[in-house]
């Protein structure tokens, strides 16, 4: 719900187009479980289970558009990266 909700705010879509782009993109996403251990890491405490899920998911990068997961640079050995900053890791020139 979060993420149709921020979605829809920045970039003015209809919340029934993002649900189902998001419905096909979950279908290859890796679900892990978290506890609600991690809180006041992140200036935005709704971002706390974002960085516990990168986590969980043992992931090596996070890409994101937050400013307050950005400003942190990285989490416990995990990167976060803008997207912009991906493409350039992903595909150097």
């Amino acid at each position: 719900h979060e993420v149709v909700r921020v979605l829809t705010r920045k970039f003015h879509r209809e919340p029934g187009a993002l649900r189902a782009i998001l419905d096909d993109l979950l279908r290859w996403a890796y679900r892990v479980q978290i506890q609600n251990a991690v809180s006041g890491i992140c200036r935005d405490p709704n971002d706390d289970p974002i960085l516990e899920t990168a986590v969980a998911a043992k992931a090596d990068l996070l890409v994101a558009g937050d400013r307050d997961l950005l400003s942190l640079k990285s989490f416990q050995g995990i990167g976060i990266v803008t997207p912009l900053d991906y493409l350039r890791i992903s595909f150097p020139a």
